[in-house]
């Protein structure tokens, strides 16, 4: 559903996560060796946030760059050099689901919250429905007026 890049961090702390999303039950699952989803669940809603291991992460970048390098050649955004350098940056990928869908109100506002807080805290992007913010929620690709 979306993605967060963060640049500043390559891990989060079990226990700020935790503090995260109130009245909801959080768990960290960890991999072998460190967290490899955090998850929280409410009694009509759940949020599962995939870590993504290091070794995938360079990868994963080089096809997200190459994904909006096509959006920005066909639609003719502008992509500018700085976003791409940020996107470079990355050293934490995390991947958002929502089950159920966020359909309702109240889960998209806890999702988004929760999307909002992380991006905040870390100085991150996040790739939510095929565009890009920064962590203070402005559109960065493609550009307001380029929608």
């Amino acid at each position: 559903m979306s993605t967060i890049y963060c640049n500043t961090a390559s891990s989060l702390p079990s226990a700020a996560m935790a503090c995260l999303c109130d009245e909801a039950k959080f768990s960290a699952h960890p991999a072998v060796g460190p967290i490899s989803q955090y998850v929280y669940e409410w009694s009509d809603f759940t949020i599962q946030i995939n870590v993504m291991p290091e070794g995938d992460i360079a990868g994963h970048i080089d096809g997200f760059i190459a994904y909006l390098q096509h959006i920005a050649s066909s639609t003719g955004a502008t992509l500018s050099s700085e976003l791409l350098q940020r996107i470079r940056q990355t050293k934490l990928v995390l991947g958002f689901v929502s089950l159920p869908d966020i359909a309702i109100e109240s889960r998209f506002d806890r999702l988004q919250d929760a999307i909002g807080m992380i991006c905040y805290n870390t100085n991150s992007l996040v790739f939510w429905e095929g565009r890009v913010h920064d962590e203070n929620a402005i559109l960065l690709f493609p550009s307001s007026a380029e929608r």
